[in-house]
């Protein structure tokens, strides 16, 4: 079953956002302290809503497209697109152009728009 974004509202906690270089597993990802959170594909996370809401998870995919300011993006990791908006104070600092680069997004998923907090990490720099 493919899900158009545009048809489904669907907010990502983002806790950090890094470029991957092989440097994670297929089935966990770091979290920047003792934790993995289990790394599982768009498709899974969209037919599975309800038992990912709430629960930290981890994304892998390639930015597709960007704001012109960076704070929003669409990632596909093959299997679908997911849309990212940063709000707060990441809104204030996005992140660098990085259309066609890989990355991480490891957040907790939730259903529908709840308050978010951001902390970016490209490469060596982190933005709040």
């Amino acid at each position: 079953m493919k899900t158009k974004l545009s048809h489904i509202l669907i907010v990502l906690m983002v806790m950090a956002i890094m470029l991957v270089s092989g440097c994670i597993d297929d089935e966990t990802a770091p979290t920047g302290d003792d934790r993995t959170v289990e790394l599982i594909s768009i498709r899974d996370l969209l037919e599975n809503r309800e038992k990912y809401d709430g629960v930290e998870v981890a994304i892998k995919g390639t930015i597709i497209n960007q704001c012109s300011r960076g704070c929003k993006f669409n990632i596909n990791d093959g299997t679908g697109v997911m849309f990212v908006e940063m709000i707060g104070e990441a809104w204030e600092k996005p992140i660098p152009p990085s259309i066609g680069k890989i990355v991480e997004v490891r957040g907790t998923f939730y259903q529908a728009p709840r308050p978010q907090v951001i902390v970016v990490k490209v490469g060596d720099v982190i933005v709040r």
